[in-house]
């Protein structure tokens, strides 16, 4: 199969690292479970390492881990003000996806005062 574009170790090697705080390999493995990828599909064990890679701060694990928010998927509650709060941290860092879905999370009113105007 193809390898996703993602993967920039093997899963086996990305287990090591994520284990010793390596903020990628913990977004790889993040990815693995979300995608039931060479993993069992857990999106409770996707969202842990999400959010380790998140708070080390990892631009793609925190847009992940806002979408596992917005969807209330493996997450202890449904949480969009947490998901909004990801996706600003990520946008900052110039995610690309992040700065448009945040955009469209302002246009809406999801999780975030709405704008006025």
């Amino acid at each position: 199969g193809e390898v996703p574009e993602w993967l920039t170790m093997p899963p086996n090697q990305a287990w090591f690292k994520a284990k010793q705080g390596d903020k990628e390999a913990q977004y790889i493995m993040g990815c693995c479970y979300l995608r039931g990828y060479s993993q069992e599909q857990s999106f409770k064990q996707a969202a842990s390492l999400f959010a380790l890679a998140a708070n080390s701060g990892h631009p793609d694990a925190q847009y992940q881990l806002a979408l596992l928010l917005f969807q209330g998927n493996g997450v202890p509650r449904l949480d969009e003000t947490q998901a909004c709060n990801w996706l600003r941290k990520a946008a900052i860092s110039g995610h690309a996806e992040a700065m448009l879905k945040l955009g469209l999370a302002h246009f809406d009113g999801t999780g975030v005062p709405k704008e006025e105007g």
